[in-house]
């Protein structure tokens, strides 16, 4: 009995910080839509970007061509309409991986995050989007997909 309750009391221990790094990786993607938005994609780049210091050390140039194609890309693809988190993806405690479906009148945008936890607090690792994703549901329609 004494045996179970300490394997029960470690297991609810470690379960509350799994939900406690879940919540602080999914605070950064709420806080990164919401300044989306109200202030737009490029605010919400400039910040997301910002909580990983290399990016900007490393690459800013790459960095300021993802921001100004997303920015040209939603300038002409009508009003913002919402987001949904399609996909979150953990790997061990430090990597979770998030697609994202930007909603906008005229099409959709996907958005992929990849959160990294090095140390105490979780940073963007990689950001990627595009336009073109519906091509890989059409192809998974296919019928050699089919069982």
């Amino acid at each position: 009995m004494r045996c179970f309750i300490i394997v029960s009391f470690l297991l609810l221990t470690s379960c509350k910080h799994e939900k406690v790094t879940d919540l602080e990786s999914e605070k950064l993607i709420e806080s990164f839509f919401d300044t989306y938005k109200s202030k737009g994609a490029e605010m919400a780049l400039n910040e997301i970007f910002a909580t990983n210091k290399y990016f900007s050390m490393m690459h800013s140039r790459s960095v300021g061509e993802v921001k100004s194609k997303l920015v040209s890309c939603t300038d002409s693809i009508g009003e913002y309409c919402g987001h949904e988190i399609v996909v979150r993806r953990v790997i061990g405690e430090s990597l979770n991986h998030y697609s994202c479906i930007v909603k906008y009148e005229v099409q959709p945008i996907r958005l992929m995050l990849t959160l990294y936890k090095p140390q105490d607090t979780w940073v963007l690792f990689n950001f990627q989007f595009s336009t073109d994703f519906t091509d890989e549901l059409d192809e998974s329609a296919k019928f050699y997909y089919i069982e």
